[in-house]
């Protein structure tokens, strides 16, 4: 078999096809490449909707002021520092129970006692 020849010619776009082609699929004019953006949308937003400002002192701003809201709340509330796992009300040894490991090997000294008490009780 040789070579197959069309009958109809090939395609070739003109230079101003290509310069206008290569113009509308540039990365701009990617609708995947655009990030959300709330203010942009149309839908209906709840009560509870707030567009944040995109300026970053504003940022700073509303990060301290909430800080300063938590530290304040803390403190009229007498709240106290505590350990992470830790309640208020616990003892220290109650802290210690909540150690990894440490509850894990208080239970496997009190599983070897009890087993040592049946292995008594069966033989008498």
């Amino acid at each position: 078999m040789g070579n197959l020849v069309s009958n109809s010619p090939a395609y070739q776009p003109s230079e101003e096809r290509k310069v206008e082609t290569s113009k509308e699929y540039t990365e701009e004019n990617n609708p995947f490449n655009m990030h959300y953006d709330a203010s942009r949308e149309l839908r209906a937003n709840g009560a509870g909707y707030y567009q944040f400002s995109a300026d970053a002192e504003r940022m700073a701003e509303l990060l301290a002021s909430r800080q300063e809201t938590a530290l304040k709340t803390r403190q009229d509330s007498a709240a106290k520092d505590l350990m992470p796992g830790q309640e208020e009300g616990m003892t220290a040894e109650d802290v210690e129970i909540r150690v990894p490991g440490k509850r894990k090997r208080r239970t496997d000294g009190r599983q070897q006692i009890v087993g040592a008490k049946r292995q008594k009780l069966q033989r008498l």
